[in-house]
């Protein structure tokens, strides 16, 4: 049910209400909990060393972001590359999404 009152007491009391645990935010990216194992595990040990992220579900939070960063961009009709250098030559990699 949803409070109504005016009185600044009461507003202060709604807005200090816990929020649901399913709407819970640690940062900026909701709580994920990743096992993996076998190669995609192996992948995602070598990103975190790498990367030096903090944990397995560190790993794949950033992994998300990377990847709907990409898609909105291919949405808005930007086409995403890779740029690889070879000496004093550079190539566009496309990103198939």
């Amino acid at each position: 049910m949803t409070n109504v009152s005016t009185t600044a007491g009461d507003k202060q009391a709604v807005e200090n209400q816990p929020v649901p645990k399913s709407k819970e935010w640690k940062g900026l990216y909701p709580k994920v909990t990743v096992r993996l194992n076998g190669p995609l595990g192996d992948v995602v040990d070598e990103l975190q060393e790498a990367t030096h992220a903090a944990s397995p579900s560190d790993v794949v939070k950033r992994a998300l972001v990377i990847y709907h960063t990409l898609v909105k961009q291919k949405l808005a009709g930007n086409e995403p590359y890779i740029e690889q250098k070879e000496g004093d030559t550079t190539k566009r990699i496309p990103i198939f999404l």
